[in-house]
């Protein structure tokens, strides 16, 4: 008899988290065989001993959600998707006009700046990764009580790593006065990642930094930006709301790990 194979490697995971990490394919999602994706992960459990499973369900898909849950996977976050076309952006408009709304009066505009990163420049690109290590604390994997945080935090350092490969992605840094004190990256319409160091985090430089770069991707001929974001992610979620984001395609994300030993 043929045999499903429900189970989908996921090396970037895999070398995130230090073990065998999988996503769960869209046939799963279409033809939901509780016993199949048993054998699955039991047949992986014996091969590899220690596992990790993710899979993200739009809304259409949630019939499925207590299969999984019978099977050991549990909800870990919703997602949406903000989406903008910056042609009619009001908000990204006004900012155009005068960007010195958008600053607290704390901070002078002339020693704000959003510079290109060259990613061959050493010293800057191992200080956005070290932003971006020190970043994020809503994401999956941080509430994740299966997951070590020192783990979660080095996830979005690889990240970064990986991102610095893909010439495709372009990365700004905010700089303030002679300190790069933020970063965003975008692959055409797609925002990929954005990060504050830690001292920075409740500046309240998120709108100055967001829409200098969609005034940047507008300029380059993108009229339409888009991103994934956990819903955990309030004051991001919020941004995106006062920034004049419409949210659409809501998403459950579950996991599934089996640990024997520690990883």
């Amino acid at each position: 008899m043929f045999k499903v194979d429900y189970l989908i490697p996921i090396p970037y995971e895999t070398r995130n988290l230090g073990l065998p990490s999988f996503v769960l394919s869209e046939t799963f999602c279409q033809n939901s065989d509780e016993n199949e994706l048993r054998n699955n992960i039991e047949n992986k459990v014996k091969e590899l001993n220690n596992l990790f499973i993710q899979v993200r369900l739009p809304k259409d898909n949630l019939s499925i959600v207590p299969i999984l849950k019978t099977c050991g996977f549990y909800f870990v976050e919703s997602t949406l998707v903000p989406q903008s076309n910056l042609r009619k952006n009001s908000k990204l408009r006004e900012f155009i006009f005068d960007k010195s709304t958008c600053i607290p009066t704390r901070y002078k505009l002339e020693e704000l700046n959003l510079c290109y990163l060259d990613t061959n420049d050493a010293k800057t690109s191992s200080k956005i990764k070290e932003i971006a290590e020190e970043s994020f604390s809503d994401d999956r994997f941080h509430i994740d009580p299966n997951c070590p945080d020192s783990i979660a935090n080095k996830r979005f350092a690889n990240w970064v790593s990986d991102l610095y490969t893909d010439k495709s992605v372009i990365f700004y840094y905010l700089k303030y006065k002679d300190d790069a004190i933020a970063f965003m990256c975008h692959k055409n319409q797609d925002l990929i990642l954005a990060g504050f160091s830690q001292k920075y985090r409740n500046s309240g430089l998120g709108e100055f930094l967001w829409l200098s770069v969609l005034e940047k991707m507008l300029s380059e001929g993108i009229y339409q930006a888009k991103t994934l974001i956990s819903v955990n992610n309030i004051s991001v979620l919020n941004l995106y709301s006062r920034l004049g984001f419409k949210f659409n395609n809501p998403s459950v994300t579950l996991h599934y790990w089996h640990i024997n030993s520690s990883f």
